[in-house]
Formats: structure tokens, C-alpha cells, sequence
């Protein structure tokens, strides 16, 4: 007979991860608007599906890894390392080489992520106080995939993000999405769980 007659609520990692994304898509699409740039802004969570040139650029946030500590009872302060890849590709032109216009865009956009996860806006990665205690990015690895075999070259950045936050279910049960994301929506494609802005 089970003990547990309550409904188990998400873990910390499991919102966490999806906020990050969140935040990145209305963020980056901000961005995208005030700077007068064309790129598609394609953000995905736990993407498995090969990254396919055509998609131009694509972000992947996936959880890393979990270190609890300090654990009693009533919960347990909590260390989750995440990942967002930025992925870029670009087409040589008749002035500029395609390698150098691909890692000019990955670059962009990886500091772009950086600067949005250290704003003061982020500090709690805007939930409700009582979940995450400090969000801090640590190391940003650049990577240079082995297919740029045609005139299309890519690229990609890997950032490492660490949350350190409170698990405690009783206090989880309340955390949701604030107002500010509510202009995004996760949806189910072909390609992977991709956020969307919704009109």
C-alpha cells in the first residue's frame, strides 16, 4: 500500500530548467527585435534530434547534473549544473568567409545568454522568492563540429550555468511561471520540447 497519497510536484531541476529556457526565448527575441536582426531565435529543452544546417540557430538547455547538500527532513540545499549550447550556422559569401560570419553569430548570442542569466532582472531567475538562492554562469566552451563540408559552415558554444536552490516540496507546489514569461508557450515538434512565443 502506498504511503505517498499526494501528488509528488515538480523537482526544483525540473522548473529551473524550463524557466532558464523561457527567460532565454523572451529575452533573446527582445534582442532580436531592438537590434534589427533577421535570425530565427530557436530554443529548445533536452533536444536529442541532430541540429540540421537550415535551422540557422538553435539553443539547447538540458540539465547536467545534480549535487545535493545540507539535507534534513524538510528538504535539502541543492547545487544543478546546466547546459546551453548555442549552435550557429552561416553561408560563405562573395566578401566573407562562412566559418568567420558562423562563429560571429554564435559568439553574439552566447554573450548575449551570459549577459541576460548575470542581469540583476535574473538573479532568482525571476520566480517567487523561497526556491533558487544564486544563478551563475561558470565557463562558456567554444566547439567546432567536424560537417562543414559544403558551403554552409557551423558552430557551437557550450555554456555551463549553475543554480544553487532549496529543495522542499511543499514549497515547489507554488512556484510556477511569473506574469513577465507568460508570452511563451513549450510545444511538442518534430524536431524536440521547442519554446514559442505566443501571439
Amino acid at each position: 500500500m502506498a504511503l505517498i497519497n499526494t501528488i509528488i510536484a515538480p523537482s526544483g531541476i525540473e522548473l529551473i530548467k524550463h524557466q532558464i529556457a523561457a527567460i532565454l526565448k523572451t529575452e533573446l527575441e527582445n534582442q532580436k527585435v531592438l537590434q534589427s536582426d533577421t535570425f530565427p531565435i530557436n530554443v529548445f529543452v533536452d533536444r536529442m534530434v541532430p541540429i540540421d544546417k537550415s535551422e540557422i540557430l538553435v539553443i539547447n538547455v538540458r540539465f547536467e547534473s545534480l549535487n545535493p547538500d545540507s539535507i534534513n527532513q524538510y528538504g535539502s540545499q541543492e547545487t544543478g549544473t546546466f547546459t546551453i549550447d548555442t549552435w550557429a550556422t552561416a553561408k560563405q559569401t562573395p566578401t566573407k568567409r562562412g566559418d568567420l560570419l558562423s562563429t560571429n553569430l554564435r559568439d553574439k548570442i552566447t554573450f548575449q545568454i551570459k549577459a541576460i542569466l548575470q542581469s540583476n532582472f535574473y538573479v532568482t531567475l525571476d520566480f517567487t522568492p523561497g526556491l533558487v538562492m544564486s544563478s551563475n554562469v561558470q565557463n562558456i566552451e567554444p566547439y567546432e563540429p567536424s560537417n562543414n563540408q559544403d558551403a554552409s559552415f557551423m558552430s557551437m558554444a557550450r555554456l555551463n550555468h549553475e543554480v544553487r536552490f532549496y529543495q522542499n516540496y511543499k514549497v515547489e507546489e507554488g512556484v510556477l511561471l511569473t506574469n513577465n514569461l507568460a508570452n511563451v508557450k513549450l510545444s511538442n515538434t518534430d524536431l524536440g520540447y521547442k519554446y514559442e512565443l505566443i501571439n
